[in-house]
């Protein structure tokens, strides 16, 4: 099933012209049989358009996978295109 939605959502990226049908997305062949995965990534918070009072700042975001319920997943939003428009947050 994982595979599938990474087909799907790799089709989508394509140009129309380029992609498959649904129904051909379960038996496609990705080219490629790895993907690389970061577990953690620090980015500076003045990228994010956050004033903090003319100090540098850096931000993080980990994921750690857990057998004893410890797992952390931090949830990112990502703003994917020019087009795209960013709010603040506020809360937890």
């Amino acid at each position: 099933m994982m595979h599938l939605h990474l087909h799907q959502y790799l089709n989508s990226l394509l140009p129309p012209a380029e992609t498959i049908s649904h129904a051909q997305l379960p038996n496609a062949q990705l080219p490629f049989d790895r993907v690389d995965v970061w577990h953690s990534c620090k980015f500076p918070l003045d990228i994010l358009g956050n004033d903090v009072d003319g100090q540098e700042g850096l931000d993080a975001v980990k994921t750690k996978t857990g057998n004893k319920g410890d797992a952390r997943f931090d949830t990112v939003l990502v703003a994917h295109s020019d087009n795209a428009e960013t709010t603040g947050l506020r809360g937890r």
